[in-house]
């Protein structure tokens, strides 16, 4: 079954944008209000709502933890006209998955879309940095005694799959890995594989926290 992405915006040209971008590669559906929204959320339980912060009733950014209550599993996509940092730290505090322009390419949202569900942040490589920089501290803080834990499980990882969580942790998606570390995409597909499970963890954004956390006590 083709995934469901929601499209959620009352302004028809953001939606044709929105939709174009999308139809090809997945399910999709549209509402125009908060009320449609929050029923759709409720009984569709789209993979991806592409949310459109000027929707009527919203209530803007503070809106987005209580959309994502309704489907814990939908990866939110924040969209607005004018990209802020102070905004987008929010948003992605909030939970959103990604935050873009709402006149985004239809190409590059199809991108955007195909890489939020392999588990990736599609931001601002600065604001992604942040963001996870910020998320690292504050787990540090609350669990001080992690450290040698953490070690080692590190240390049950190959060079190339440390270099892989590593260029994870900086917010490079599975091509620019490939690239970087002069690989197919399906091998770097198999160390993550590898590193999920020898970390412990299941997403791809737990590895880039995990490695944001501990840069400074892993050198090797």
């Amino acid at each position: 079954m083709d995934s469901l992405v929601l499209v959620a915006s009352s302004v028809e040209p953001i939606r044709s944008r929105l939709r174009r971008g999308v139809a090809e590669t997945f399910a999709v559906r549209e509402v125009t209000h908060r009320a449609a929204l929050v029923r759709s959320m409720a009984n569709l339980k789209p993979d991806v709502l592409l949310l459109d912060l000027s929707l009527p009733r919203l209530g803007g950014l503070k809106s987005i933890p209580a959309i994502q209550r309704l489907n814990s599993r939908t990866h939110v996509v924040v969209l607005t006209r004018k990209l802020d940092e102070r905004e987008g730290m929010f948003a992605l505090k909030a939970g959103a998955r990604g935050y873009c322009r709402s006149n985004i390419a239809p190409a590059l949202l199809k991108r955007a879309v195909e890489r939020i569900q392999d588990g990736e942040i599609w931001a601002g490589r600065k604001l992604v940095s942040s963001f996870l920089d910020e998320l690292a501290s504050i787990m540090a803080r609350r669990q001080p005694g992690m450290r040698a834990e953490s070690a080692r499980r590190w240390d049950q990882l190959s060079l190339r799959q440390r270099e892989t969580a590593r260029l994870v942790g900086g917010g490079a998606s599975n091509r620019e890995i490939a690239t970087r570390l002069k690989i197919t995409e399906k091998a770097v597909k198999a160390h993550l594989t590898a590193i999920f499970r020898k970390l412990g963890l299941a997403r791809r954004l737990q590895v880039a926290l995990f490695v944001a956390e501990n840069a400074r006590a892993f050198r090797s």
